[in-house]
């Protein structure tokens, strides 16, 4: 297909888009680099000039197309804590998606590691509230992001992310991977099998312990309960609906369950704050084994204050 610039230009001659747009195809002309006219164009000029739009995503130039590299737990990661605490969003007018990941203050250290990651993206400071957040708007990060997880999805928040991705092969089918260019589906991997539920709980799991009884408990929250019901396969557990949050919370708190989780987290380790929070209850675990829920003094003391201090690092996730 050939494309006569000149004409393009000349046939449009006088009108505002035109007298925008004229420096910026100059500068196609002479780019090396097809994304500098994506990163340039607005959705009006791509509609008014389309030929000449549709004749450079066509362009060889776009197998120039590279994105980073890292392992599959990493992806598995990603998927979980971005189904967990993530956005998927798409504009009214249905023309373009954003994602943003959302974490305590805390965990902004969290924050950064992702962004490392996809080697894109900004992070701010949510205002008015005791939070970050990582946004991700440009088309090179979209593709980034859902090269990554596409097929690392599990039920939760799956049409959101559907919704999100068909936006973006509609408009911007030419960022996407060549894997990525098919329909989602839900993986089916095992729940303990998986980098998936470590990034989930690290975006909606807690662990919990009772000041009165001192009993010790971890805890998933989630609107769908599918995902638990996987989880619970995997971990056994209880599941029961909270009238608060409106939702589903997974619960393991027998010796034998938690021991499941123990084993898991060894195998899949944590990456944020939690992991400081699972040494805390690992020692709790520990201590109750020893009984000194049950004793006076000194251990005791001890007991309730490792208490104190797993519940004062849940408050800052919370």
């Amino acid at each position: 297909m050939k494309i006569n610039i000149k004409n393009i230009l000349f046939n449009n001659k006088g009108c505002s888009e035109t007298t925008r747009a004229a420096p910026y195809i100059k500068n196609i002309m002479k780019s090396k680099n097809a994304f500098q006219m994506c990163r340039c164009a607005h959705s009006t000029l791509q509609h008014k000039y389309y030929d000449l739009f549709k004749y450079y995503s066509s362009s060889p130039l776009f197998s120039q197309v590279t994105f980073p590299s890292i392992s599959e737990a990493d992806t598995q990661w990603l998927a979980g804590i971005f189904q967990g605490d993530g956005s998927f969003f798409v504009t009214k007018k249905a023309l373009s998606v954003r994602f943003d990941l959302t974490l305590a203050s805390h965990e902004v250290q969290l924050l950064h590691k992702v962004k490392k990651m996809l080697k894109n993206g900004s992070i701010i400071k949510v205002k008015n509230k005791n939070a970050v957040r990582l946004m991700l708007h440009n088309r090179k990060a979209i593709s980034t992001l859902i090269f990554f997880i596409h097929h690392q999805l599990k039920i939760v928040k799956f049409e959101r992310y559907e919704n999100f991705w068909n936006t973006f092969n509609q408009h911007s089918p030419e960022f996407l991977h060549e894997s990525c260019k098919k329909s989602p589906k839900v993986n089916i991997q095992d729940c303990d099998k998986t980098y998936w539920t470590t990034g989930y709980f690290e975006a909606d799991g807690h662990f919990a312990v009772s000041i009165t009884y001192g009993q010790l408990s971890i805890t998933i929250s989630s609107k769908t309960k599918q995902v638990l019901d996987q989880i619970k396969q995997a971990f056994n557990g209880n599941i029961c609906f909270d009238k608060n949050c409106k939702g589903y919370v997974y619960t393991a708190s027998s010796k034998k369950d938690l021991q499941l989780w123990i084993d898991y987290f060894e195998k899949y380790p944590l990456k944020g704050p939690k992991n400081i929070q699972l040494v805390q209850f690992k020692r709790l675990m520990l201590f109750k084994e020893r009984k000194y829920h049950l004793e006076t003094g000194r251990k005791k003391t001890r007991f309730d204050n490792l208490i104190k201090n797993l519940q004062n690092s849940r408050k800052k996730s919370d």
